[in-house]
C-alpha cells in the first residue's frame, strides 16, 4: 500500500508520502529505495499515487508527456481517471488559485482542503500527532503557517518513534511536495531517524552495502532541485556511503537502480550527501523547470520605515511576561522572563520590515507561551 495526505495552507499545498514499496508476491517490502511517490509534473501540477505503483506510474508519465505536448490541467485530470487500478492526489496552481483533487477508481473529488490515499491506519497516525503538537507552541517562520509546521511534523515524527516500517505497507523515507504559487518541488531537509537494523538493496535487489551491525539510528538527507517544476530528488545515507537519485518520469526508471548509474550514488566516507550541484546538473535535463522567482531586495536605510517598530514595542509593553526588544546592528534582540524561565530570539535584519510586522508579532507571542513550558 502507501500513504499520500495532501493540505492546503492559505495558497500552499502540501502533500506527504512515504516510499515503501510492497511486492505484489508478498516476499519482501522494498523500503529503501522504494520509490517515489509524489511527482512534480511540471511548475504549476503535481500528483501523488497509491496502490498497484507501476500502473501509476505509466498514467502519470502519460500525463506529463500531455503537459509536454501542451495539454493542461484537465488532460491530466482526464488520465489519470482512466486508470481505475490506482488513486491519485492532484495538486495545481492555476486560474482561480490552489486547487487539491482526489482522484479514486476513477471517479473524482474537486476543491478539497485535505485530502488521502492509501493507509488510512498511517492517517490516523499523523492526525494524533497533529493533535498533540497543536497544543505546543511553535517558533513561527515568516514562509509556512504553524498548521503546515505541525503537519510536516507530525508526518516526520512518525518516522522517529515508529522506525522504518509504519504500519502495513507505510514506511521508507518521508517526502514532501510543495505546491506553491512559486513553482511545485520538493522540501530538502535532513534528519535522524529510528530505523530497525536492515539491509539496503539495488533495484534489481542486490545487496549495495554492508551495514555497521546494532546501529539502530541513521542520519539521513533529502536533497531537492535549484529548478521548480521538476521530478528529480536525492536521498542520502553517509553512514552506508550510498544515495539514491528519484526520477520517476524517466523511462529507465523501472529497470532498476544499478542499470541506470546516475541513480545509485556512492558516497565518499565523510560526505554528508548528495549535493544540490549534482541534482542541479540532472535537473537541467528535464523539461519544464523554471526557477524559483526572485525575493525583493531588502529596503535600503534611506528607504526603510522605522515607525512599525513603535508597534513592536507597543506588543512587548502588553504582552503577559516582561518582553524586552532591542535594536543591535544584526537585528532586533527580543527576550522574555517568567517565574518560569527566560526565552529569547534575534529576529534578523533583513526580516525587520513593516510587511513582516504580524510575523514579528508571533514570534514575541511564541516567546511568551515558551517561557511557561
Amino acid at each position: 500500500m502507501t500513504v499520500a495526505i495532501g493540505k492546503k495552507f492559505g495558497d500552499r499545498i502540501v502533500i506527504a508520502s512515504d516510499t515503501m514499496i510492497t511486492n505484489s508476491n508478498g516476499t519482501r517490502n522494498e523500503i529503501i529505495p522504494g520509490k517515489l511517490k509524489a511527482i512534480v509534473l511540471s511548475s504549476t501540477i503535481s500528483v501523488a499515487f497509491a496502490n498497484h505503483a507501476n500502473q501509476a506510474i505509466e498514467a502519470i508519465r502519460k500525463a506529463k508527456y500531455a503537459v509536454e505536448a501542451g495539454g493542461g490541467h484537465a488532460s491530466v485530470i482526464d488520465i489519470l481517471c482512466s486508470e481505475p487500478s490506482a488513486d491519485f492526489l492532484v495538486a495545481s496552481h492555476l486560474e482561480g488559485g490552489p486547487k487539491l483533487q482526489k482522484i479514486t477508481a476513477g471517479a473524482i473529488s474537486n476543491d478539497l482542503a485535505e485530502a488521502w490515499i492509501g493507509n488510512p491506519e498511517a492517517v490516523r497516525m499523523v492526525s494524533k500527532a497533529e493533535a498533540v503538537l497543536g497544543q505546543t507552541p511553535s517558533y513561527p517562520s515568516m514562509a509556512v503557517t504553524t498548521e503546515e509546521l505541525h503537519f510536516c511534523d507530525a508526518f516526520h515524527s512518525l518516522f522517529l518513534d515508529q522506525g522504518v516500517s509504519l504500519t502495513q505497507g507505510v514506511g521508507g523515507i518521508p517526502i514532501f511536495l510543495l505546491a506553491s504559487p512559486k513553482g511545485h518541488t520538493y522540501n530538502g531537509y535532513a534528519m535522524t531517524m529510528r530505523w530497525d537494523e536492515m539491509e539496503i538493496r539495488s533495484g534489481s535487489g542486490e545487496k549495495i552495502a554492508d551495514l555497521p551491525g546494532g546501529i539502530t539510528s541513521w542520519t539521513y538527507s533529502v536533497t531537492s532541485p535549484s529548478l521548480r517544476g521538476v521530478a528529480a530528488i536525492g536521498v542520502s545515507l553517509p553512514q552506508a556511503c550510498i544515495g539514491f537519485v528519484y526520477l520517476p518520469l524517466d523511462p529507465d526508471w523501472d529497470e532498476g537502480l544499478t542499470k541506470a548509474p546516475a541513480r545509485l550514488v556512492k558516497l565518499p566516507p565523510g560526505e554528508s550527501g548528495i549535493s544540490r550541484h549534482y541534482i542541479d546538473h540532472i535537473s537541467e535535463h528535464i523539461p519544464g523547470g523554471v526557477p524559483e522567482p526572485d525575493e525583493p531586495a531588502p529596503a535600503s536605510p534611506q528607504q526603510f520605515d522605522f515607525s512599525f517598530l513603535e508597534a513592536i514595542a507597543r506588543h512587548a509593553a502588553s504582552s503577559k511576561h516582561r518582553t524586552t526588544v532591542t535594536l543591535d546592528p544584526r537585528g532586533l534582540w527580543v527576550s522574555c522572563k517568567s517565574p518560569a524561565g527566560g526565552q529569547s530570539s534575534l529576529i534578523d535584519k533583513s526580516d525587520l520590515r513593516p510587511e513582516n510586522l504580524d510575523y514579528i508579532l508571533r514570534i514575541l507571542d511564541y516567546l511568551n507561551a515558551a517561557t511557561e513550558k
